[in-house]
């Protein structure tokens, strides 16, 4: 992939995980069919955008005090 914001399943497994091993892309492609990773599907190819990966797993910003 050249563009530097979509990544497949193998690169999001491989920046969410560490590797890109077979059990490492079975989760990655489990979170993206449960809903958990918003992605793109263009016929058999799946895409997430970079910023989504950098976002799961990291807990929500709180709320500033009013």
């Amino acid at each position: 992939m050249s563009n530097g914001n979509l990544l497949t399943v193998a690169q999001a497994a491989e920046r969410l995980f560490g590797s890109d091993d077979t059990a490492n892309y079975k989760r990655t492609l489990h979170l993206i069919n449960s809903g958990k990773i918003h992605h793109l599907k263009m016929g058999r190819k799946i895409l997430i955008n970079r910023e989504v990966i950098d976002q799961v797993g990291k807990p929500p910003s709180p709320n500033p005090a009013p």
